[in-house]
């Protein structure tokens, strides 16, 4: 029973085949390492993008009011 359990834990008897044996630590975190910099990544082009969006609303915003105060002075 013992050693059933101590294969069970290792997923040998799952049916899934060991491509190149147990993950190290180092490959672990290699992969972790990339994620985060893949979030990050993404991280900073949505806030450049948001960023974009919000100048040029706020350019809309500026031309539309200096076009009504310039054509209010000009009646």
């Amino acid at each position: 029973m013992r050693r059933h359990t101590q294969v069970q834990e290792r997923g040998t008897d799952l049916g899934e085949p060991m491509t190149g044996g147990p993950m190290g630590r180092r490959e672990r975190l290699e992969l972790a390492g990339r994620s985060v910099l893949g979030v990050l990544a993404l991280t900073m082009v949505l806030l450049l993008l948001s960023g974009l969006v919000i100048a040029v609303l706020l350019l809309a915003f500026n031309w539309l009011v200096f076009g009504m105060v310039v054509g209010g002075l000009g009646e």
